[in-house]
């Protein structure tokens, strides 16, 4: 993935744009990151074992955290943000939603033809 396609995903998924096309390279490891990623995940799909060892809290503690200022840790701390930040706000309650004109409020405003949301953990509906 490019740095311009990754500030461009940013933008559209969490309203976060990575700043790499304002910087003009991959801004904070992002994109390298992107591309670690893509090769674990490659290995933990033939061997899922890893998996399980790499989730052990004594590994886990040295992997990227969202946390991180850089990296995958950096990414994955956006989303969690993000996702926090929506759930709270617009939580489970009807009607209750912010304004992100982006993919993540679109899943998160979801509702089915029958006004089902989608469940989130906690949820009191």
């Amino acid at each position: 993935m490019s740095y311009i396609n990754l500030n461009i995903l940013m933008d559209m998924v969490f309203s976060t744009p990575t700043g790499c096309i304002k910087e003009g390279k991959d801004a904070k490891g992002l994109v390298a990151a992107d591309r670690v990623f893509v090769a674990m995940a490659n290995v933990i799909g033939i061997y899922p074992f890893l998996y399980r060892i790499l989730q052990l809290p004594f590994i886990a503690r040295f992997g990227p955290q969202p946390t991180d200022e850089t990296g995958g840790g950096l990414l994955s701390g956006i989303a969690e943000r993000s996702v926090k930040a929506r759930l709270s706000t617009s939580g489970t309650k009807p009607g209750s939603t912010i304004n992100a004109p982006d993919i993540s409020q679109s899943l998160v405003n979801y509702r089915s033809i029958d006004e089902q949301r989608i469940p989130h953990t906690g949820s009191t509906e």
